[in-house]
């Protein structure tokens, strides 16, 4: 059951009716049941599905669990996280009363939609391919070269430099580009065609955050629209290069 269908369930409460010490009934409402009843069982089921969508106990206190029982919604909050301080940096703009019915915003939907359709792939295989750089300690051979430099040449690592797994990293990205059509928010993170393998490499090397403060430079976001209209050229004009365009 996905996060969004929560309303479907609800804590069962009674009210009980109960002789006070001044000598008068009061009625209390309560969520505890006795453990014979039915309804004992059905919060208990519940708070527990809670606990593990929200990764927190039965009291709310957050609690630090295997991967593989994290909810995927946690993975997200990394990606929003990091948009939420990009886009701190250069403001929010409104949208315009009935632009949705504009050409242009018609467009970028249809671009987003597509983005999410292609970008699912990329980054499912390379969760797989994670796995089993992790089983067997893959890493890049140092050198005099900016990998080195950054301490990004190990492909086995559970963690990046955050602290942050690396697999709830990619989880996240896989989770953005299927719910895009709900919110496109991984195509404002410059996340697109030309963008994959580098995410994908610095993310797997353990950069975290500082991937997407690095995609999101104005002159790498520039060579994105670049590279993906010299694309849609090249698929028109077999005949033309669509790196020389």
């Amino acid at each position: 059951m996905d996060i969004d269908k929560l309303y479907l369930s609800a804590i069962t409460f009674q009210v009980k009716r109960e002789k006070g010490e001044d000598g008068k009934y009061h009625q209390t409402v309560t969520d505890q049941f006795d453990e014979k009843e039915d309804e004992y069982h059905q919060n208990k089921l519940l708070r527990n599905y809670l606990a593990i969508l929200m990764d927190r106990d039965q009291n709310g206190v957050p609690r630090s669990t295997n991967i593989l029982h994290r909810p995927i919604d946690n993975d997200t909050e990394l990606l929003k996280g990091v948009l939420n301080k990009i886009e701190a940096k250069v403001g929010v703009s409104a949208e315009k009363p009935y632009a949705f019915y504009s050409l242009t915003t018609q467009t970028r939907a249809k671009n987003d939609y597509i983005t999410g359709k292609i970008g699912i792939g990329p980054f499912a295989l390379n969760n797989n391919n994670h796995i089993l750089t992790m089983l067997y300690g893959v890493k890049f051979e140092s050198g005099d070269n900016i990998m080195s430099k950054l301490g990004l040449l190990d492909l086995s690592n559970d963690e990046d430099k955050d602290g942050n797994q690396i697999l709830s990293w990619i989880s996240g990205l896989i989770n953005a580009h299927v719910d895009i059509a709900k919110d496109p928010y991984i195509s404002r993170l410059n996340v697109n065609p030309f963008t994959y393998n580098l995410v994908n490499l610095l993310v797997r090397t353990g950069f975290g955050e500082n991937t997407f403060f690095f995609i999101n430079q104005p002159i790498i976001k520039q060579i994105a629209i670049v590279y993906n209209n010299a694309f849609s050229m090249y698929m028109q004009d077999p005949y033309s290069n669509k790196y020389y365009a």
